[in-house]
């Protein structure tokens, strides 16, 4: 399908002389959705980009306590390929060019239980948008901690 679109983005500039339309996607980041969902060696040729979604790796539906989009993983993380680096260079091992993507990064927080009470503006259960994790830290004291490890802040109280 992704051919027959550039096929015809192609055919549509052609003839109307415009320069021919954008051809990208939003594609998982997960190994498991990527070697699912995706053939990276036949969508390369014909996409323009690729909006890598790195986020929600990790959330209250599972049960290893991580960041949802860190840069790297934990030193007991149980499954090794739910994190940034491994995404990118997984991706460029299956032939995507580091030219072609795009990080797309969470800028809200996840809760790492599924009892965590705060609900935030969506009403999901431990998601917290950017601006409610400023007002936690301001004004419910909660801390901001920065981990070395995974080279992400997260916040506990």
């Amino acid at each position: 399908m992704c051919e027959i679109l550039y096929a015809t983005f192609e055919k549509e500039a052609e003839a109307s002389g415009n320069e021919r339309l954008l051809l990208t996607a939003a594609v998982a980041a997960a190994k498991v959705n990527i070697d699912k969902a995706y053939e990276v060696d036949k969508l390369v040729p014909v996409m323009d980009w690729f909006n890598l979604m790195t986020y929600d790796f990790h959330g209250s539906w599972d049960q290893n306590r991580a960041h949802h989009s860190s840069l790297n993983s934990k030193d007991d993380e149980k499954d090794d390929t739910m994190y940034i680096d491994f995404a990118v260079k997984y991706f460029q091992k299956l032939g995507m060019p580091a030219s072609k993507m795009m990080l797309g990064v969470g800028t809200y927080g996840r809760g790492d239980t599924p009892a965590m009470p705060y609900t935030g503006f969506k009403g999901e259960t431990g998601f917290v948008a950017y601006y409610e994790s400023c007002v936690q830290i301001v004004c419910e004291k909660m801390k901001e901690t920065w981990d070395a490890k995974q080279l992400v802040p997260y916040i506990a109280g």
